[in-house]
């Protein structure tokens, strides 16, 4: 059954899919798995698939739900993810996914969607009562013959040992060369401007670095997943700590989680 909050929510979904009604999608759960494991997680994460042809529940659903929530993943359902959404920050979560339908619709284009993520924060219930702040990502893994999303993959990771506060802001990443929308002011009428002046800082390999830093990587590590040198890793650290001011790469991190960047 849903509550107020799941109703909000939902409904935002449901507005622009009643023509999916009967409408039946395969998705590839190995490429689904494999985005998965490729977004950026830099704490606990559950991860879960919902096909938007019939939004009612959950089409999967990782076991780490049970780890980040303490919940029985058996008696998880949908709605209650949402209803566990602080009720303070159920209009920002309904705002941001009006903008994401807006922007899928009417700014971005369909056959590039999967090249797209798209990223907000809210703060969510424990089981002990106690509210988590999550980081949300979430990305387009099939389509419809017309281009339209029908399964959309959403990663949610705990990001309160990073920072403190909601940013209140949507980010639209994209991959492979295709523009970023970062750091958009929901609560603002004209959204849709190219962001921000400290994405362009960064160079595409000195954000490459950044996130593999906050996955949580040593140099050493990094330096092999990327192949390249130990001095290069050093050699990029200096540069983006000194482009960004910051002290530290956590505290580069946490500014990158704040502007929406990563």
């Amino acid at each position: 059954m849903e509550n107020e909050s799941s109703k909000q929510i939902m409904s935002v979904w449901r507005s622009f899919n009643r023509e999916y009604a009967n409408r039946s999608m395969a998705v590839d759960m190995e490429y689904a798995n494999q985005k998965a494991a490729n977004i950026f997680c830099p704490g606990f994460s559950y991860h879960y698939i919902i096909d938007f042809s019939n939004p009612k529940d959950f089409f999967y659903l990782s076991p780490s739900v049970e780890n980040v929530l303490s919940v029985s993943r058996m008696q998880f359902t949908l709605s209650n993810m949402l209803d566990r959404i602080h009720p303070k920050e159920v209009k920002h979560v309904v705002r941001c996914e009006e903008l994401i339908n807006e922007m899928m619709f009417k700014k971005l284009q369909l056959d590039q969607l999967t090249q797209y993520k798209f990223t907000y924060n809210f703060r969510i219930r424990h089981e002990d009562g106690s509210y988590r702040l999550i980081l949300h990502q979430a990305m387009v893994v099939s389509q419809d013959g017309f281009g339209r999303p029908s399964h959309v993959l959403s990663v949610d990771t705990v990001i309160d040992h990073l920072i403190s506060s909601n940013n209140y802001s949507l980010s639209v990443i994209g991959f492979d060369g295709a523009p970023s929308y970062l750091g958009i002011k929901v609560s603002q009428p004209h959204y849709l401007v190219l962001s921000s002046s400290f994405e362009q800082l960064f160079s595409e390999r000195e954000l490459e670095i950044i996130r593999r830093f906050a996955e949580g990587h040593t140099a050493n590590t990094v330096a092999a997943l990327l192949n390249i040198s130990n001095g290069t890793v050093r050699t990029h650290r200096q540069n983006v700590l000194k482009k960004s001011g910051c002290p530290n790469m956590t505290g580069l991190v946490a500014k990158c989680i704040r502007e929406g960047l990563i």
